[in-house]
């Protein structure tokens, strides 16, 4: 059963993933995730078939993902969520990010991230984070 007290810690952690992120703690943010070998990251939609793999990024690869992504992107810049869904071992976050690319272009993306926890609401068991394709592609090519 989950408690507020479990309610509102589910809610701090899942928002604190992207206060890690904007400062560059990939440790922190790699922290927040089980330890079960089930815990897993999908990257979607769909149509990015090939850049991630399809199963999911397993914890041990988790941090070295993000700092691939930091060859192209040095601050991701995520902004105040738009909207939290909350429900039991479930963390629904919607919000934009307005970053820097590394040549100093702007980086600008849309996410949907659902975060789960384990039955005690402590710790991330997966995260399927939801990205706008289309700024995925113009950063692929550069633009």
């Amino acid at each position: 059963m989950s408690t507020p007290a479990i309610l509102a810690s589910q809610r701090a952690v899942a928002l604190s993933i992207f206060t890690f992120q904007n400062a560059g703690d990939l440790d922190s943010l790699v922290s927040l995730l089980s330890d079960d070998p089930a815990t897993r990251v999908f990257i979607r939609p769909g149509s990015l078939k090939g850049r991630f793999p399809e199963g999911g990024i397993e914890k041990g690869m988790v941090k070295a993902m993000l700092e691939e992504h930091r060859t192209k992107v040095k601050e991701v810049g995520f902004q105040e969520p738009e909207e939290v869904i909350q429900e039991a071992n479930k963390v629904v976050v919607w919000l934009k990010a307005n970053g820097k690319t590394v040549d100093d272009s702007a980086y600008t993306n849309e996410y949907m991230f659902i975060v789960y926890f384990e039955t005690d609401g402590t710790k991330i068991t997966k995260i399927v984070e939801f990205v706008d394709s289309l700024y995925v592609a113009m950063l692929a090519k550069g633009n």
